[in-house]
């Protein structure tokens, strides 16, 4: 067992006594599910451990190791494996749609099918919540399939916000399966923000796992979402719309930035920090108007206000705490004086 300590770690084998009395220092280590699964069937073959037993002795060994458990299935795999994890299909739907729709971006049917199945892999990435879940879908393409369906949506959402009142009115009749009765002339850019704003709920839900958020940072992410996404945010035509996608957004770049210091100091060279600083400003600015209940509806600008400041500062706050323990220091500091820079200090107090 101590041998295959060894191969995971890539260091030398500790004294029995070391590895007995104490866990390994330094920040924590991850395995994958098929580590911990081939050290479980290791344990049974070499040892006759019972399959209880091995699983036991496969997280001592682990845990004194200094390696982060917490998203593997601590059951045991059986002797064949366990098999495809629940969200990989979801997944695999959802990059094959949003590669159909990449390559036909004029095609509202495809549109619409990338939107349903992004739908679909967050409904199931937050109900299932199975152990290993990260893992599945960052190696079955979530990270780049989430950002390409961002962007695909984000460029939408700016031609649309570029159109005239009565080219968004044409737009709407002919995209949309409404009666021409029933249509708005905003009914695009209505359906627009939704689409946007599930596009970004679903990139945050999958930058919930440690796996997903090296590969958005090994990819370069940060700086080219920064660049795609907040212009469709900051350009709507309504402070109902620009609220909602920028609410949206921050919670995105928050999904992002948590426990990890490449995305936190990626999204500070793509300056995000102007972005969250707007984000205030438009909060303060629409929670000041529907007190003086002037322009749209009043209690949805004050609370579109609460929930945008809100995700602002979760954003604000993941940039600017040293919380990943990979790394031995920190750019909090220099985050946050970026931040002042931008003005954040005199929009938080405002």
């Amino acid at each position: 067992a101590r041998q295959r300590d060894a191969r995971l770690s890539g260091a030398p084998l500790a004294p029995p006594d070391a590895m007995a009395g104490k866990a390994a220092k330094g920040p924590p280590r991850r395995i994958s599910q098929e580590t911990f699964d081939e050290a479980v069937q290791q344990n049974i073959d070499d040892f006759d451990l019972e399959p209880d037993e091995a699983v036991a002795d496969a997280v001592k060994e682990f845990e004194l190791q200094n390696v982060d458990l917490s998203e593997i299935d601590k059951s045991y795999a059986g002797p064949e494996g366990r098999g495809e994890h629940p969200v990989v299909a979801p997944t695999e739907r959802f990059v094959a749609a949003v590669e159909a729709a990449s390559g036909d971006p004029g095609s509202d049917e495809k549109r619409k099918h990338a939107d349903a199945a992004g739908h679909f892999l967050r409904v199931s990435i937050e109900s299932l919540n199975l152990p290993g879940w990260g893992a599945a879908v960052t190696g079955a393409g979530a990270v780049q399939a989430a950002h390409a369906h961002v962007s695909n949506v984000a460029k939408h959402a700016l031609s649309a916000s570029n159109l005239t009142p009565s080219e968004t009115l044409l737009h709407a009749l002919t995209a949309s399966d409404t009666p021409s009765e029933t249509l708005e002339p905003d009914a695009l850019v209505a359906d627009t923000t939704r689409r946007l704003c599930d596009a970004l709920m679903l990139l945050e839900a999958v930058l919930g796992a440690d796996e997903a958020r090296e590969t958005f940072a090994g990819l370069k992410f940060p700086m080219a979402f920064t660049a795609a996404a907040w212009p469709a945010c900051a350009r709507a035509e309504t402070a109902v719309d620009r609220l909602d996608r920028m609410e949206s957004f921050a919670a995105a770049v928050a999904a992002a930035a948590t426990k990890s210091e490449a995305n936190k100091g990626a999204f500070v060279k793509a300056e995000v920090e102007t972005c969250l600083v707007a984000t205030l400003n438009e909060a303060e600015a629409a929670a000041e108007a529907a007190s003086f209940e002037e322009g749209e509806d009043p209690y949805v600008l004050a609370s579109l206000a609460r929930e945008a400041t809100r995700e602002a500062c979760t954003a604000i706050r993941a940039l600017t705490t040293g919380d990943d323990p990979r790394e031995p220091a920190s750019g909090a500091f220099a985050h946050a004086r970026a931040l002042a820079k931008a003005g954040a200090a005199t929009a938080l107090c405002a």
